[in-house]
């Protein structure tokens, strides 16, 4: 069966439920703790995997309570330009939205998270590393991308600095090639919204549309 463009099984993996509701897996486990989305708890680790006619019933539900729109945007974002020795820290999508583009650390904002938490938990998540002091610098709608995506995000800019963790790709399906690089050599193409925010902190700006 394909739902939203991804193919689901029976028993759908909490990264794919995750991909599926455009939330963290961390949301994922509140709902289930607190009975929102219940998963089914295999092997040892108790690995949480979900029933495909238990995430229809959600998306229906949610939908019609007008509390999550899979897929379907404005959708609010958290990004952060991660700084060490001068550098920044920018990975390749290798996922279909965007693919091919530099991004910075960051994904969607996390069920109940501060812009702080998300940028953190971003960081460890996506590239293994933990940093320190995250402060929001700016905001961006990135109304240019809606065409080509088919949904806007209103992406939070953050900045922080390098605290500790060798960098590697934790999730190659989405994004890969993390590297330093030096803010008057970054690569390109990179996603709007990046962009965007990079010329908000050299420019001190605090909002570009």
């Amino acid at each position: 069966m394909v739902y939203y463009g991804i193919v689901m099984k029976k028993l759908v993996s909490i990264s794919k439920t995750a991909e599926l509701l455009d939330v963290h897996p961390n949301t994922l486990k509140r709902w289930d703790k607190s009975g929102q989305l219940k998963a089914i708890r295999f092997g040892t680790r108790g690995d949480r995997k979900y029933r495909e006619a238990d995430l229809q019933r959600f998306i229906i539900s949610s939908r019609r309570k007008r509390k999550i729109y899979p897929n379907i945007g404005p959708l609010v974002a958290v990004a952060c330009i991660v700084f060490k020795k001068g550098k920044i820290l920018l990975g390749k999508r290798t996922a279909d939205m965007c693919r091919g583009e530099y991004c910075l650390v960051g994904g969607s904002l996390a069920f109940g998270e501060t812009f702080e938490e998300t940028a953190k938990n971003e960081a460890n998540f996506k590239a293994n590393i933990k940093i320190s002091n995250p402060i929001v610098i700016c905001v961006t709608n990135n109304r240019a991308n809606i065409p080509k995506i088919n949904r806007q995000n209103i992406t939070i800019g953050t900045i922080a600095k390098y605290k500790s963790g060798a960098v590697k790709d934790r999730q190659p399906d989405r994004i890969i090639n993390w590297k330093w690089y030096s803010l008057d050599k970054l690569p390109k193409p990179m996603i709007e919204a990046d962009t965007k925010i990079i010329e908000c902190y050299k420019s001190s700006k605090f909002y570009i549309d």
